[in-house]
């Protein structure tokens, strides 16, 4: 785990929007500095718990995040009044990792051994912006700067794999008889034509799958870069879903895109009045988001579903309306791996 990850992880973990396997993790990091989970500390305070769980984690390693990141603590502690903040803090960082071209440089380790130089051709992007590399088959992948691809020989003939080192978006073309299998270290992800975004750094480090159509199987094979089928050590994600490997462990946590967005067909949601509600029950709003974003809600009381809502939604990401709904009935939301749960007290 990066500097990087660190901030997200201990920033949802204040926000609570951790898995339970996240949460989990970040009460053992605590327990093994001997530090209770109490917030409100200033913000040189949470620089110095940062550096000690850093070091507890990383012996020795003290270097910073990435230059010209400011330090999160003290915006967290200023913040943790109210949950829409903290979760608007969590969309920002996780902008800010998918898109920020200072992080660590993959371009000095190889994606191919020498070994396989015939199998393989790789495609590095050593520029400041990202490239785009169309495949035989007609998909696209947007390969990230100081990322590497590696497309096998065999591409649209015998297979369709290929290796990331990096940062990339894919746009796979639909072929059923060839799925497209894209290996990561021992994290593959298995698809017959979707598109998603894929964050693999380091092989030793947690990596992401991100789905924003279609359907994705991500699992971990037995040995790196090899054909493995077998999806039963692994996750099925739908669109707005995202899972989490931790190489370390083997283990993979499934959650919710930090950002998600209206699935393909909907993306003009709003614009034509399906988010202006006037005196509209609290249920009915809810399907509506589940059709647009894929992403199952659910009320815990009963008692708040005919609770009325006056508004415009229209403009605003899921969970900033997810905010509004949950004023309205005095409430709050939680993320629950990859659904959401809305609770309330009432209308009144």
């Amino acid at each position: 785990m990066n500097r990087n990850a660190l901030h997200a992880l201990l920033e949802r973990y204040t926000a609570n929007q951790c898995s339970a396997e996240e949460r989990l993790l970040v009460e053992h990091w605590y327990e093994l500095i001997g530090e209770s989970r109490d917030f409100s500390l200033a913000e040189k305070d949470w620089e110095l718990l940062e550096n000690r769980i850093w070091e507890k984690l990383y012996p020795g390693k003290h270097n910073n995040s990435n230059p010209g990141i400011k330090p999160l603590w003290g915006r967290i502690s200023k913040t943790l009044a109210g949950f829409a903040a903290a979760a608007a803090a969590v969309a920002i960082f996780g902008y800010y990792w998918f898109n920020a071209p200072d992080l660590p440089g993959s371009e000095n380790i190889s994606l191919v051994a020498a070994r396989e130089q015939d199998q393989w051709k790789t495609h590095t992007n050593e520029t400041e912006q990202p490239i785009l590399v169309k495949l035989a088959d007609g998909s696209v992948i947007g390969l990230a700067p100081r990322s590497q691809l590696a497309v096998s020989t065999g591409f649209n003939s015998k297979n369709r794999n290929v290796r990331l080192l990096g940062k990339a978006t894919f746009d796979v073309a639909k072929n059923p008889a060839v799925p497209f299998m894209l290996f990561c270290g021992d994290m593959v992800t298995k698809v017959i034509g979707t598109s998603f975004e894929v964050v693999a750094q380091s092989v030793t480090e947690p990596m992401e799958v991100i789905v924003k159509s279609g359907k994705v199987t991500v699992y971990r094979s037995h040995s790196e870069g090899n054909n493995a089928t077998s999806a039963s050590n692994g996750v099925i994600l739908t669109p707005n879903q995202k899972a989490t490997y931790y190489p370390e462990n083997k283990q993979f946590v499934a959650g919710i895109a930090d950002k998600p967005e209206p699935m393909a067909g909907v993306e003009k949601a709003g614009e034509a009045g399906e988010f202006v509600f006037e005196e509209t029950p609290l249920n009915e709003i809810v399907n509506r988001l589940q059709e647009v974003y894929g992403i199952e809600i659910e009320l815990e009381q009963e008692s708040i579903a005919s609770c009325p809502f006056t508004g415009n939604l229209s403009k605003q990401d899921l969970f900033t309306k997810l905010d509004l709904l949950c004023g309205s009935v005095n409430g709050a939301y939680e993320v629950r791996g990859t659904k959401i749960l809305l609770t309330g007290k009432g209308c009144q």
